[in-house]
């Protein structure tokens, strides 16, 4: 029976406990919000670095709206399965519109979370990338894109769970990855917790109140 943690505090510590031997003077963590920001918090908190969000959202499926067929990222990247939009014959005009919807969440979030300010300059900083889990890849993929486009020094990837696949095709596009867990085959990240609920707005605005920030 594969080990599940208590919540994402409890993934957190766990995390951070495997971290140690990684973080430099010049290291930031970026958390995926929402859930990401819970374990990204225990890290910085560990290691009193400065913590925010990078924001990267999924492209959803027409048919399937919790199937994501690519992600956009608070930095207008965009990252798209063109498999997945040819086999489906997904329209342009679907595409368009979705990306447009998703656009102006974005910039509701970094109002949110950043009171509409930008990214800190991330330039030849580390960067300690976190969620709670992944399951098909394609917003920490974005993310992961976005901030190499940002010019930072290396990117550590830290997440409690994703699947090996998933896990094979991140190595070879961050420095480091930290799992610590990983199935075969993982259909819903939260399947691994006691506890997954969902991370509010107003929680994430909290922690990052009582956050060092970049």
């Amino acid at each position: 029976m594969l080990e599940t943690f208590i919540d994402r505090k409890d993934a957190g510590i766990k995390l951070a406990a495997a971290l140690s031997d990684y973080i430099t003077k010049d290291s930031i963590v970026m958390a995926l919000p929402r859930g990401g920001v819970v374990l990204g918090y225990k890290i910085a908190k560990k290691f009193k670095l400065p913590l925010d969000v990078f924001i990267s959202r999924k492209i959803r499926h027409p048919f399937n709206p919790e199937y994501a067929i690519g992600a956009i990222t608070e930095t207008g990247h965009i990252l798209i399965n063109e498999q997945s939009i040819s086999s489906i014959s997904i329209s342009g005009d679907y595409l368009v519109k979705e990306i447009s919807e998703e656009k102006k969440l974005i910039a509701d979030k970094i109002n949110i979370f950043r009171e509409g300010k930008p990214l800190p300059n991330l330039n030849s900083k580390d960067i300690i990338l976190v969620d709670d889990g992944i399951a098909t890849g394609y917003s920490i993929t974005a993310a992961i894109e976005s901030l190499r486009q940002l010019k930072v020094a290396n990117i550590i990837l830290a997440v409690p769970v994703a699947s090996i696949d998933i896990i094979e095709s991140l190595t070879k596009i961050v420095d480091k990855i930290f799992v610590l867990l990983s199935p075969p085959y993982l259909s819903a990240v939260g399947e691994f917790y006691s506890d997954f609920s969902q991370v509010t707005d107003d929680e994430v605005i909290e922690i990052l109140s009582k956050s060092k920030r970049p």
